[in-house]
């Protein structure tokens, strides 16, 4: 059995963490924001259908 390969960047997790929890709504860019409702509301369209599926 091989050892598990080092992780790309040490901390990443950790890192990447820090910086959600430091995000502010405010700080999104306007397209981001439109691309985040459009993606919400597509899933949701998808699990509605999909819950009139057998």
């Amino acid at each position: 059995m091989t050892a598990a390969p080092a992780p790309l960047l040490a901390n990443a997790t950790r890192d990447l963490a820090a910086f959600a929890a430091g995000l502010r709504y405010e700080d999104l860019p306007a397209e981001v924001v439109e691309r985040i409702k459009r993606s919400v509301l597509d899933s949701l369209a998808c699990c509605l259908y999909g819950a009139t599926l057998p």
